[in-house]
């Protein structure tokens, strides 16, 4: 199927007529889904993913899921974006979630997790960044695990850094190198009292 056309296709539009390849469904049934199958097989009705849009109520507003078939098994989904932009991965409900932009994993067993993957001379980084206009704070606070030191550390404001773990799993906290098992350089506050023989007023 090769589709030729000079029209061009305008982010944010509504009307069946802006794009060049328009799946449509005439009833006006919620909970149903229309989509596209994929299969490199001789067995016709054969599907190994697709991609697909499920209709959440009027003007078929909704949500674009993925599928992928795994090996021996049947199609099943594994990515979603809602009607509000939330995206899940392995979860068809982002939105149950408390922060939901991306959320990761369900309640089947078995652990799940996110890995950010960085070559030996550079870093892995986790940033939080501030929605100001200048981009002033696009790296306000970070999270960052070198692989050259094998050091994780924690940044904040404007990106400076405060607290690091060392390869030894030594804590400095105001110092890059901590020297022993806790480093603080600077002043340190200790309210209460222990049950080591230690007491702190």
């Amino acid at each position: 199927l090769d589709v030729f056309s000079t029209h061009n296709t305008e982010a944010g539009a509504s009307a069946a007529t802006n794009y060049h390849l328009h799946l449509h469904n005439p009833g006006d049934d919620t909970s149903e889904s229309i989509g596209i199958g994929f299969g490199i097989t001789s067995a016709m009705d054969a599907v190994g993913a697709a991609i697909a849009h499920e209709r959440k109520g009027s003007s078929s507003y909704g949500d674009l899921y993925f599928s992928t078939r795994p090996n021996g098994g049947n199609v099943t989904e594994r990515v979603r974006i809602d009607s509000a932009g939330l995206v899940g991965i392995g979860t068809d409900n982002p939105s149950a979630q408390f922060f939901n932009n991306l959320v990761v994993g369900n309640n089947d067993a078995g652990d799940k997790g996110i890995t950010i993957r960085s070559n030996a001379g550079n870093k892995g980084v986790l940033a939080f960044s501030d929605t100001d206009s200048a981009n002033a704070g696009r790296y306000d606070g970070y999270i960052a695990y070198g692989h050259t030191d094998n050091t994780m550390r924690f940044f904040t404001s404007a990106g400076n850094e405060r607290m690091a773990i060392d390869n030894n799993g030594k804590v400095g906290i105001g110092t890059l190198s901590p020297a022993d098992t806790l480093h603080v350089a600077g002043q340190v506050r200790i309210d209460g009292s222990t049950t080591d023989g230690l007491t702190v007023t």
